[in-house]
């Protein structure tokens, strides 16, 4: 019984699909012309259609050569450090405004009293909108960044997009010296801050010890001590650890025993002393540590062979169309026409068959 039953619904089946054969070959003209015309709309729209090409670059983080230049400070920046500081730039859109408004690839596009609300709007629609960034993609290892541009100029795609990858670039690089730059600013304020205060401490120390020879003096003349008293220990160098020992050394060692005629020449001289350098010993390692760094400065400013990405590949005019995909919109085309010519096909066979009865 079910054995009948499968045979009747598959006889069914064959009677419906010779029915169907036979209605698209009495109208085959009309599937034929149906689909011919799908198959001449789809290649005139496939070959009007305006060409979209897309440029491509490939991206690694740079070696450790390119960034020996920034390494001249203690916190040093190592390659992924970098390369993360390139991708953050990468993405911004501020840095990427910036390079639609000053790269001649846009020349022309906008006047100088354009609004911000229409150079806004050309920005995304001309270049933002247009360029995508993909990361880690599968295969090609893990910090590659695949970059791409789409325009309706090949040339003019790779041109642009190696363009952006170079300020990009010059961005990051700029970014990184001004950290690296303000450091060592910082670092020779803080020096000259210590040299300032030495300074001040060596003026203190000086009028300390015109004190200390002027309480000598007065005593030395008080005991009518005009020569020196021979035998004695009259040293009177200051000890530069402690401006306050100054004093104490002079009183300690009896400096009046020297005599009114030479504590006056010596006051005369430590109080017509110009330059108190001298009394800071620690100045030409402070002085010498702060031209070692202005060199840096210096060597940080021509930022010579800093990179912050290594262009694995470059974007080259390859002329690689990626719209309109002409052989899938002749498929497409192809296909749509003939399944709408069966359709019109089984509606004739319907409304004869509804006239006729």
């Amino acid at each position: 019984m079910n054995l009948q039953i499968i045979q009747a619904d598959h006889e069914e089946e064959l009677v419906g699909f010779y029915e169907i054969l036979m209605i698209l070959i009495q109208y085959k003209y009309h599937v034929v012309i149906i689909t011919l015309v799908a198959i001449i709309f789809s290649l005139t729209y496939a070959l009007w259609s305006s060409p979209v090409y897309q440029a491509e670059t490939h991206l690694l983080p740079p070696h450790t050569r390119d960034i020996a230049g920034l390494n001249i400070i203690e916190d040093s920046y190592d390659e992924q450090q970098v390369y993360e500081i390139f991708t953050n730039t990468l993405e911004s859109r501020a840095i990427r405004f910036q390079f639609f408004r000053e790269s001649e690839q846009f020349a022309g596009m906008f006047t100088d009293n354009i609004s911000e609300n229409n150079l806004n709007e050309l920005f995304e629609e001309k270049f933002n909108s247009k360029i995508a960034v993909k990361k880690n993609r599968a295969g090609t290892g893990r910090n590659l960044l695949v970059i791409t541009l789409t325009s309706d100029d090949s040339n003019y795609a790779a041109r642009t997009l190696n363009s952006f990858v170079n300020f990009v670039n010059q961005s990051a690089i700029d970014s990184l010296v001004r950290n690296v730059e303000s450091i060592l600013r910082n670092n020779i304020a803080d020096l000259q801050l210590e040299i300032e205060s030495l300074r001040t401490t060596a003026v203190k120390m000086n009028i300390d010890e015109i004190a200390a020879l002027e309480d000598s003096f007065k005593t030395a003349e008080k005991l009518g001590i005009t020569k020196a008293i021979a035998n004695g220990n009259y040293a009177s160098e200051p000890n530069n650890d402690d401006a306050s020992e100054v004093k104490l050394k002079l009183q300690y060692e009896q400096a009046y025993r020297r005599g009114t005629d030479a504590l006056s020449a010596e006051l005369e001289v430590v109080r017509n002393r110009k330059n108190l350098d001298f009394m800071i010993p620690a100045l030409r390692n402070l002085e010498n540590q702060i031209s070692i760094i202005s060199a840096k400065l210096k060597r940080i400013a021509a930022q010579s062979g800093i990179k912050t990405v290594t262009v694995d590949r470059p974007a080259l005019d390859e002329n690689k169309r990626i719209k309109p995909d002409r052989k899938k919109i002749m498929i497409i085309g192809s296909i749509s026409g003939f399944v709408l010519g069966m359709i019109v096909a089984l509606l004739l066979n319907f409304l004869s068959t509804v006239r006729r009865k």
